[in-house]
């Protein structure tokens, strides 16, 4: 029952995460491209993360009248933001050199993002995905406990109303815990996996 109810909750924390993802890094392009777009979005992604993720699931599930829906959207959000912020600090952090040669080689927008600024903001990407990927997991979990149905929320809650026995309410926190340390291990595993300068780094230190 409670692996049953923790695959729920892991899917849709999943697709939220991909979602977020997704949109926080075109967001962070478009941001380091146009400078307007950056005045104009940063504030706003500013005031959508103080937003309470309590008080923002009664406002979503009334706007998309689905359950599974509105907790996707707020674990897409909640990836969102640190997405967004920490690629975008890693399209600022490109050498002022690097930069310079590009341009004096009459280099394309397209190649001075693929040669230079893409390659350089992997590290920050990777950070915001470690921060947000437990995030997406927690959001989810949380929202279960409001709305009910499906996942390790709502058995949760359940438990603490005192339907379920204590081993069980454990098994749900421990659980819980292990799957948000996980996706965060994770996040490191695919950055390793991924990006040269990972294992350069760890070779220079043995």
């Amino acid at each position: 029952m409670v692996f049953e109810n923790a695959k729920a909750t892991i899917s849709r924390a999943m697709v939220g995460f991909g979602i977020g993802t997704l949109l926080g890094f075109v967001l962070a392009l478009f941001m380091s491209r146009f400078k307007t777009v950056e005045k104009i979005a940063f504030p706003y992604l500013m005031i959508i993360q103080m937003v309470p993720i309590l008080g923002m699931a009664p406002l979503i599930f009334a706007i998309t009248q689905d359950i599974s829906k509105s907790r996707i959207i707020i674990a897409a959000i909640l990836t969102f933001y640190p997405v967004a912020t920490n690629t975008l600090a890693g399209f600022k952090a490109v050498e002022v050199e690097k930069h310079e040669l590009m341009i004096s080689y009459a280099a394309s927008k397209f190649q001075l993002y693929t040669k230079t600024m893409i390659p350089s903001c992997i590290p920050y990407f990777f950070t915001g995905l470690k921060i947000s990927a437990p995030m997406a997991i927690t959001a989810s979990i949380l929202v279960d406990t409001l709305q009910g149905g499906i996942g390790l929320g709502c058995l949760l809650s359940q438990a603490l109303k005192g339907a379920m026995s204590r081993y069980v309410f454990w098994q749900i926190v421990f659980l819980s815990a292990f799957i948000g340390i996980f996706s965060f291990l994770l996040m490191g595993v695919i950055e390793y996996l991924l990006c040269p300068y990972k294992r350069k780094g760890n070779n220079q230190e043995d």
